[in-house]
């Protein structure tokens, strides 16, 4: 599996910009920006999503990596050892955004 810093790393150098440029972009850190690359910390989600639109790639590139992806894909999950404890947790997660997303349109 690919490290989530290299994956950064790669998009990053991809659209030729410095670890400077990202952090002006973002409003953070060198250092910041650095850490992630380097695997001893991790952006938040908003940080991810500004990123996925600065490198205009998806979120699951910067979090698997494009071969990574394919290799987990969901349709892959029943052939897998412990594919019900994973489809249970898919399901599980995706209940509770819906019962949120219902909270909140009726708040």
């Amino acid at each position: 599996m690919n490290a989530i810093g290299k994956n950064l790393r790669e998009a990053r150098t991809s659209n030729q910009m410095s670890q400077e440029d990202v952090s002006n972009h973002l409003n953070i850190s060198r250092q910041s920006i650095s850490r992630w690359e380097n695997d001893r910390g991790y952006p938040d989600i908003e940080k991810l999503i500004k990123l996925r639109s600065l490198y205009n790639v998806t979120i699951d590139s910067l979090l698997l990596g494009v071969e990574d992806r394919k290799k987990n894909s969901i349709s892959k999950i029943g052939n897998e050892p412990n594919s019900s404890l994973k489809t249970f947790l898919i399901f599980g997660c995706l209940g509770t955004l819906i019962g949120h997303a219902l909270i909140m349109a009726f708040i």
